[in-house]
């Protein structure tokens, strides 16, 4: 009977001029972002299978995957403002994307980079949700501190550079699972901050706890280089984007990009709570602020503490000797 009353339904929307394209429409998977710029040769592998090539404009949808050629590089603005990057001779799949303008704690953003290089600018959903948000590998899992990273994934390593924010990187396994959301804190996990320079995390097959490295030449930048005009992490404050504005509004030349106004000399140690403990919690902090030309102390899934290296000018007697 409920067949029957469902076949009734479908025939009353025909008959009222609903075209079939739009029925199934109801019941797409959500849509994560869309492509703002496509160079060279990219195909979008659907969850049902079927496989087309990346345009600009084309939506990113929940269960969808992008493998770029040697030559591809593929920008998706996402709905809550963050940006995706697919470089060249990758392949990402977006495994869910949950957002609610309206309630961005709520938000479950995850993806698999199977191999090649992708970077991911935090949006809305990520930096309010940080327990819903996960970055995987195939052999490491990586939760975001409000943050800006690239990704760089083989079949016998993982490394992560960290441009702002942080990120906390463990090895999957024993605990943490592939199919989990947020990060997977404990002894094995490692976690860099923009803050250390230089450095990046690197996990190697059959390595139970990733490691900090010298960032040198095996950085995923220098394994796959951004395009020249790489768009600038510059996430719009509100989910409703215009995401089909020109590459060139959009985009800059590393030329153009404005040298920071020196800060002001912080005071030697600051704390601070920077994951909320009850929604709309106004209390939270930024850690990438607090840890702005500080070291990082310690931290733990609510909290961390950073301090500034005690200095001889820091330390001189400014009242005259007698």
């Amino acid at each position: 009977m409920r067949f029957f009353a469902q076949l009734l339904v479908v025939s009353a929307l025909l008959s009222a001029g609903v075209p079939l394209s739009a029925l199934a429409q109801s019941g797409s998977p959500p849509v994560g972002g869309e492509v703002m710029f496509i160079s060279g040769q990219a195909e979008r592998i659907k969850s049902d299978g079927a496989g087309q090539a990346v345009s600009k404009g084309m939506q990113l949808l929940e269960g969808d995957r992008i493998r770029t050629r040697a030559d591809s590089h593929v920008y998706v603005r996402m709905r809550d403002g963050g940006l995706l990057v697919v470089r060249p001779s990758s392949e990402l799949h977006v495994d869910l994307w949950r957002f609610d303008a309206g309630q961005p704690q709520a938000s479950k953003i995850k993806y698999t980079l199977d191999s090649g290089v992708a970077r991911h600018v935090s949006g809305q959903g990520a930096k309010a949700a940080r327990d819903g948000f996960r970055f995987n590998t195939p052999m490491a899992a990586i939760g975001v501190r409000g943050t800006d990273f690239t990704v760089l994934a083989e079949p016998a390593v993982t490394r992560v550079s960290v441009q702002s924010g942080g990120v906390i990187v463990n090895s999957l396994g024993n605990g943490c699972r592939a199919d989990g959301l947020g990060p997977c804190e404990g002894a094995s996990a490692v976690e860099l901050f923009a803050s250390a320079k230089d450095k990046l995390v690197q996990l190697r097959l059959g390595e139970r706890r990733p490691e900090l490295v010298d960032e040198t030449s095996v950085s995923p930048d220098k394994a796959r280089p951004a395009s020249i005009g790489e768009p600038v992490a510059q996430p719009k404050a509100s989910a409703d984007l215009n995401l089909a504005e020109s590459r060139s509004s959009v985009l800059v030349a590393t030329a153009q990009v404005e040298k920071p106004t020196p800060p002001i000399e912080p005071p030697i140690a600051v704390w601070g709570r920077w994951a909320a403990i009850a929604d709309k919690d106004p209390g939270v902090v930024d850690a990438a602020e607090v840890l702005a030309g500080r070291s990082l102390v310690g931290i733990n899934s609510h909290y961390l503490l950073g301090n500034v290296p005690i200095t001889v000018e820091r330390c001189r007697v400014t009242a005259p000797l007698t």
